[in-house]
Formats: structure tokens, sequence, C-alpha cells
């Protein structure tokens, strides 16, 4: 897999919290954007996924 390179000044990752204040309807509002986010980088990527995943899985069995 192609490491994905930052730009200058930017971090690699950016780490959060998730709150433990939020009300049930909050965390089902996250939850469903968080589901939405995922099901458009499958629609987009998931040749992708599945060749790098199949990859990593046969690396795993010759270890």
């Amino acid at each position: 897999m192609k490491k994905a390179h930052s730009k200058p000044g930017l971090p690699l990752s950016v780490p959060f919290e998730i709150p433990t204040t939020w009300t049930p309807e909050q965390a089902i509002a996250v939850f469903d954007m968080l589901t939405e986010i995922r099901d458009r980088i499958w629609d987009q990527y998931n040749v992708q996924i599945q060749t790098e995943l199949q990859s990593q899985l046969s690396c795993d069995d010759h270890q």
C-alpha cells in the first residue's frame, strides 16, 4: 500500500476524544454520519480496499 504524504505543517493524524455528555440523539446522529462516510468510502474504493485486505491477509499467512 502506498503511504500518504502529509502536507508540510499538517499532522499525520488528528487525535480526538468522544464526549461523554452526548444525548442518545446526538450519539445516533454521529453514528449515522460515520456510517454514511463509511458507505461512501466503500462505494469509491471497494476494489482497492478488497485488494489491500487480501494482500495483507496473504502476507500474514506467510509469516
